[in-house]
């Protein structure tokens, strides 16, 4: 048997020139029985040249029987290389998708305001889900290269040696997938105090020109009216100073 099932190159045109092969065998092999048939036939009729037939009968059947065996290990070896092609480009869609994931977890950008923040929040709760879909797909490749390795499949080592690879590259994915998570949460709790403290001291505008007013009122009505919205504004500021206590405290906290 030949080695060029090593080579991958046009797999599917080297399997079926050898079904061809496997079909003119099996057409050839009447011929063959016809010719041991034959030489049985003179050697159990006491032809003079017996032995010399029996050992030509023997060569041919010799010869026949290592084509047959021969053409059966190609054809074996020909099948397990169509297997590996397969899992070979199983395998190389997941290492495109772990180096778009990769690609992914090593970008520095955690959002410049809380709109963004949020966006790359959602964008990476996708991703994580992906992450974890992606399982069954390598325990699929795990499977496929146990069972070539148990089956003794001609590059066994190479094919675990892909596996192993590829799950490890997996499992990598796990550890900076998370710093990103507790990265954007640090990054959605600092844009959220941002825009906690924007709210605060815009509020703060609106009143300060109420405070800090000169009208003094023109009359008793108009006195008593301003003193009453005094109350009032006082009375807002007094319970919205929890709310700016609270945003004082986050400040502090980080």
């Amino acid at each position: 048997t030949d080695d060029s099932y090593l080579d991958p190159t046009n797999l599917n045109g080297k399997v079926q020139k050898h079904q061809n092969f496997e079909q003119e065998l099996n057409a050839n092999k009447s011929r063959i029985d016809e010719v041991l048939e034959s030489g049985i036939e003179l050697k159990e009729s006491g032809h003079v040249q017996s032995e010399r037939i029996q050992l030509k009968l023997d060569e041919i059947n010799d010869l026949w029987q290592d084509l047959i065996k021969s053409a059966e290990k190609k054809g074996m070896r020909l099948a397990e290389a169509s297997q590996q092609q397969q899992y070979n480009r199983g395998n190389e869609d997941l290492e495109l998708w772990l180096s778009e994931v990769e690609g992914q977890l090593l970008s520095e950008d955690y959002g410049k305001d809380l709109t963004s923040v949020q966006n790359l929040q959602k964008k990476h709760a996708l991703l994580e889900a992906d992450v974890g879909a992606h399982q069954d797909r390598i325990d699929g490749i795990r499977i496929s290269s146990e069972q070539f390795v148990n089956a003794g499949h001609f590059d066994a080592e190479n094919i675990k040696t892909k596996y192993d690879a590829l799950d490890g590259r997996y499992g990598n994915l796990m550890k900076p997938m998370s710093n990103r998570k507790v990265r954007l949460m640090d990054s959605l709790a600092v844009q959220q105090l941002f825009r906690d403290v924007e709210d605060e001291e815009a509020w703060i505008r609106e009143k300060e020109p109420i405070i800090n007013s000169t009208n003094r009122g023109r009359d008793l009505i108009g006195v008593q009216n301003l003193i009453k919205k005094h109350q009032a504004s006082m009375s807002e500021i007094n319970n919205h100073e929890p709310r700016i206590d609270a945003v004082s405290r986050t400040a502090q906290n980080m």
